[in-house]
């Protein structure tokens, strides 16, 4: 079983609250799953990095650090 996390399950973002919390229970469930399920099944999360979709870049928490936000993800 393979999970989609998000790295916003571990650090804070200004209006993405849900979002986070919702991830962090993706790893929650994760981890107890992978406990509950082992040796038997294999569970894992993986956690993808900022992809910069317009949706993304257009978000209010990014302000004015929109190029240093692109340069920090490889972009």
């Amino acid at each position: 079983i393979v999970n989609i996390s998000s790295l916003s399950a571990k650090g804070a973002a200004p209006g993405s609250g849900h979002y986070g919390a919702a991830k962090a229970a993706v790893n929650s469930l994760t981890k107890t799953y992978s406990r509950e399920l082992a040796p038997a099944i294999r569970v894992n999360a993986i956690q993808p990095s900022t992809i910069p979709t317009e949706t993304y870049m257009d978000a209010p928490s990014l302000g004015e650090n929109t190029d240093e936000i692109l340069t920090d993800i490889g972009f």
